[in-house]
């Protein structure tokens, strides 16, 4: 996997030229929604003039007001969910920054991670009742552990909301690997945020405190076997989600499950939908979506390696 310097360098020369183009598509964009503005604006004072002039009622004055509003609305919309600017921008941009990481990974920027994998994993208990995402990707971690990831957004219904409207369950990146070996138990850790309760267990998983304060303290570990899930949680990788912990700042939770690690990072904001409003230069559009893969794959590989070592304890005894 590439560094963020190198991916860095390969954004700012590499790249230079089509989102130069883009650039130029976001600004033609910008400007057509400036003229809209403009152009509406002078309609409205025209015709509140012609109200005032005509002296009609007050009502002349709010219909006015709603009808313009929502012709600003409507168009502006319109023009600034422009889908040619956003798929040019996944496809010419996004698929190159993907393959540059990895050249394994292959990028899909309508495919997302399977509703059966989500709830695979063991970390959400409610109902699903609405599953969306977008920029699936797939590919290797050295020779035999595939993974793949997407943004992923799912909700679900609260029984007391008579409304029956969808609640937010989870929206971020969701990220699977797929490990050669089974592990023995379901075990689900969740990073503390400010103090909040975890999760609540479920299919007989218990809180297990792993005996080490510090890692207890910001983190959550649920098991169905607690004896297993120290064994997974060794010092390396209990250091490895601590470090992950103080420079994510986001909400995320780890499980391993069957022969897969799940691993869901929340984000509010959209990860690849850039904004016709901020320029396509600024590189912090990657990095963020960068550094959250780098933690997972991480995570991943010092998995791989503890299996190695106790792969090789055995044969030698």
């Amino acid at each position: 996997m590439k560094s963020v310097d190198q991916l860095r360098g390969f954004f700012q020369s590499d790249l230079s030229g089509e989102i130069r183009k883009l650039e130029g598509k976001r600004k033609m964009i910008v400007f057509k929604i400036v003229a809209l503005i403009i152009l509406l604006t002078i309609l409205f004072i025209a015709s509140i003039i012609a109200i005032l002039h005509f002296k009609l009622s007050i009502g002349w004055i709010v219909l006015s007001v709603l009808v313009f509003g929502a012709m600003g609305y409507v168009f502006v919309s319109d023009i600034a969910g422009n889908k040619d600017f956003y798929i040019d921008f996944k496809v010419k941009v996004i698929e190159q920054i993907v393959r540059f990481i990895d050249k394994s990974f292959s990028y899909n920027p309508h495919k997302f991670i399977p509703l059966g994998e989500f709830k695979e994993s063991m970390i959400f208990t409610d109902h699903v009742t609405e599953y969306k995402g977008d920029d699936y990707v797939n590919g290797f971690i050295g020779a035999n552990i595939r993974v793949e990831f997407s943004e992923i957004v799912a909700g679900t219904k609260d029984k007391n909301d008579k409304k029956g409207e969808n609640k937010p369950l989870f929206k971020g990146l969701y990220f699977v690997a797929h490990l050669p070996e089974n592990f023995a138990s379901e075990t689900v850790v969740k990073a503390r945020v400010s103090g909040k309760a975890p999760l609540p267990t479920h299919n007989g998983q218990q809180l297990v405190e792993t005996g080490d304060p510090l890692f207890d303290k910001h983190f959550a570990t649920f098991s169905t076997d607690g004896n297993e899930s120290k064994r997974i949680l060794s010092s390396v990788l209990r250091s490895t989600l601590n470090e992950i912990k103080n420079h994510l700042h986001e909400d995320f939770v780890v499980s391993f499950v069957n022969n897969k690690i799940f691993v869901a990072i929340s984000h509010q904001k959209d990860l690849f939908e850039p904004s016709v409003f901020h320029s396509l230069n600024d590189f912090s559009l990657v990095e963020g979506y960068y550094n959250d893969l780098f933690d997972a794959i991480t995570l991943v590989e010092k998995i791989q390696a503890q299996t190695a070592g106790n792969t090789m304890e055995k044969s030698v005894v």
